[in-house]
């Protein structure tokens, strides 16, 4: 099979729909936005926030990508992403994997990693832009049960899960916050057996998930980020008294 062509869409798109469905199809409806949210805060994102509350979607230092892997005219793989900088007093930024997928007939081709690798190169570019540095890494949400074949493609990628306790904030009414195990990919220079052993200052993990939960998860209802909401408070409990942050 040829390699599928990697396209950016937008709300306009006429792949967003197929996009959207084989995500979807993937992923249970507590841990995904809706259509009609995320067709929208692509929308904010091309045309720029007309309100307060738009400006909650695209806020600083924050962006927006879904791109398709296109085969035969046919959509079989989509990734929605973002960029999240402005971490630290360094201004330091990470890229954000949402959601990936490929489908079933097309998976161990590469795809996956092809769709990261693409998320990776637009994002760093904004982070050179907006911050004048590289990203210092790529973020996944994972489910801490199931999703082997991700967890697999991570991890060639030198992703760990990071010793802490993560909460996804409620996507849609509902539903509650669910734990999950927030993996980072390190871009760094380093040998592959010293990616284990690596840790992070403390303060740059706290910022990292702290603009995670503020510029991504604005809430069913469009609300800004709530300093005391469970996802918070229980990550900060979990990194209480710590200097730095390794991995599980």
């Amino acid at each position: 099979m040829s390699d599928p062509q990697l396209i950016e869409l937008d709300h306009n798109s006429p792949e967003f729909d197929a996009a959207y469905d084989i995500i979807s199809a993937d992923i249970a409806p507590e841990y995904l936005e809706t259509r009609d949210f995320l067709r929208n805060r692509l929308r904010v994102w091309k045309e720029g926030p007309k309100s307060e509350q738009e400006r909650l979607l695209v806020q600083d230092g924050y962006t927006l990508h879904l791109i398709a892997a296109i085969h035969d005219q046919q959509v079989v793989g989509a990734i929605y992403g973002h960029l999240i900088s402005r971490i630290t007093d360094e201004n330091k930024s990470v890229g954000f994997v949402t959601y990936i997928t490929v489908h079933p007939n097309f998976r161990r081709r590469g795809i996956g990693t092809s769709l990261i690798r693409e998320l990776q190169r637009v994002v760093d570019g904004e982070a050179i832009r907006l911050t004048g540095k590289n990203i210092f890494g790529m973020v996944y949400e994972i489910e801490e049960a199931g999703k082997e074949g991700i967890k697999t493609t991570v991890s060639k990628l030198d992703a760990r899960p990071l010793d802490i306790v993560y909460c996804q904030p409620a996507l849609r009414l509902g539903y509650e916050p669910e734990q999950m195990n927030l993996w980072l990919q390190l871009i760094l220079t380093v040998a592959r057996e010293s990616v284990s052993m690596f840790t992070l200052p403390v303060e740059v993990v706290h910022d990292l998930v702290k603009n995670m939960l503020a510029m991504e998860y604005v809430g069913p209802k469009l609300k800004g980020f709530d300093p005391a909401s469970m996802p918070y408070t229980a990550f900060l409990s979990s990194i209480q008294g710590k200097q730095v942050i390794g991995y599980k």
